[in-house]
């Protein structure tokens, strides 16, 4: 038999061979439509897209107390109708302006403090002020040119409004009030557009807000603050990477 009398039986083995092995391989070569519909690609786009914009932070629900605005004081009553006032601030009384057993209203000086050291406090504290404030206009430009983190952005802003809370708590008021507060960490203090002390927070819709705000009263592990509603959901873990407008998923603690 010559070759050409081969070639024929040969190519028609090869192929059934191939052929056997395409329908085994291949499902026994039936093509069968997926059940149900196919997800809809700008759909999946979008959902994925969501997914990547929400940010997960930890957040508390404050409700607003009243505080009293005074200066602290405190004393013992006698049988004969003194009383003996410490004053909250340390330092050597100038001038008595009141005379024993004279009659006394409410808001009258009864005694002068040299404020000398106070006074250098507060100027410190001005010159921090204004020294976080410089640093702040700085890392705005660096962020402007993509040459700092947004985190060091948020940093900036909360130096900047501790700062502000350290001038408040060295200035001493002595005016007596009464008025609702929240109060919370001042490590949670930010900037808002306009260079304000404020809050983030989440609104109904889960977004974040940025909530101007007015310091009332320093202590030593936290600020009082009015302007807010009366329940408000402030961000406590996680507000250095989050901006005004950004969608979160809270986690809410006890």
């Amino acid at each position: 038999m010559d070759l050409k009398s081969k070639v024929g039986p040969i190519t028609a083995v090869v192929v059934a061979t191939a052929a056997v092995t395409w329908m085994a391989v291949g499902g026994n070569g039936i093509t069968v439509s997926p059940t149900g519909t196919a997800p809809n690609e700008n759909t999946v786009s979008s959902q994925t897209a969501e997914n990547q914009l929400t940010y997960s932070v930890q957040a508390q629900t404050l409700t607003a107390k009243s505080i009293e605005m005074h200066l602290t004081l405190s004393g013992k009553t006698q049988v004969d109708e003194t009383l003996q006032l410490i004053n909250s601030y340390q330092g050597r009384i100038t001038r008595l302006p009141i005379e024993k057993g004279q009659f006394v209203k409410k808001g009258s000086t009864i005694a002068q403090i040299d404020n000398r050291t106070l006074k250098v406090q507060i100027e410190q504290a001005g010159l921090l002020v204004k020294q976080r404030q410089l640093e702040l206009e700085g890392i705005k430009k660096l962020n402007a040119q993509n040459l700092t983190s947004k985190v060091n952005l948020a940093q900036a802003e909360t130096d900047l409004a501790s700062a502000r809370a350290t001038e408040k708590k060295a200035a001493v008021d002595f005016v007596l009030d009464e008025q609702k507060a929240h109060a919370f960490s001042a490590a949670l203090l930010t900037l808002d557009d306009t260079g304000r002390t404020a809050i983030k927070a989440i609104d109904i819709d889960n977004r974040v807000v940025i909530l101007p705000v007015d310091i009332v009263k320093s202590e030593r592990d936290q600020v009082w603050v009015r302007g807010l509603p009366d329940n408000v959901n402030i961000i406590t873990v996680g507000q250095g990477f989050v901006s005004a407008g950004d969608k979160v998923d809270a986690h809410y603690q006890n």
